[in-house]
């Protein structure tokens, strides 16, 4: 061990819940893909800032219908872009 390493705290993994996972879990509140897009779909990381307001109500409606996140977010764009291409 060098001088650096004596008074250093030691390394501690944070342990975090997934976010996109629900509270609790039932098969019955899983949610079904959006129309128009295939299950063998790939999935691409989408990353954005949502007021902090905003993104507690995502997480406290996504936990209590037991859907994922990323499921209702899904499901919220793909709705408004078919509505603003009609």
């Amino acid at each position: 061990m060098d001088s650096q390493d004596e008074g250093a705290a030691p390394e501690v993994e944070e342990i975090q819940q997934d976010p996109n996972q629900p509270v609790k879990e039932t098969v019955e509140g899983t949610t079904p893909p959006p129309a128009g897009h295939a299950e063998t779909d790939t999935l691409e990381s989408f990353n954005t800032r949502l007021p902090r307001s905003l993104q507690r109500r995502l997480k406290i409606y996504a936990a209590q219908n037991s859907h994922k996140i990323q499921d209702v977010v899904t499901q919220a764009l793909d709705g408004y872009l078919q509505q603003q291409e009609s």
